[in-house]
């Protein structure tokens, strides 16, 4: 699934997103306080997505640091390849982020 959203991704990379731009400049914000005020009159589904984005961040670091016990109890790796496995995923994961090419 990962290498599918890359490719999808790349092959957008040179598409013409001027129409991305004006719908931008036509509905940005002028101010903090119009977000606010915006988010306070969509207060349920703001409270849903922090609620939603909570959880995911706990799944997200439970299976993080969960994983190198499941090496070691489960597939019985020394705790020298589970921690070489870990400094490997660790690196990818921050050489991946810098690496990929953000919208501006």
């Amino acid at each position: 699934m990962f290498w599918i959203g890359a490719l999808l991704r790349c092959s957008t990379l040179h598409s013409d997103e001027s129409s991305g731009v004006e719908a931008w400049k036509q509905h940005r914000v002028a101010s903090t306080g119009q977000v606010l005020r915006i988010v306070a009159g969509e207060w349920k589904r703001f409270a849903y997505l922090v609620v939603l984005m909570t959880f995911m961040m706990f799944f997200s670091h439970g299976t993080q640091d969960l994983y190198p016990d499941f090496l070691k109890e489960v597939h019985k790796l020394s705790g020298v390849m589970v921690a070489n496995i870990a400094m490997i995923y660790n690196v990818g994961a921050v050489v991946g982020q810098l690496s990929w090419p953000h919208s501006q």
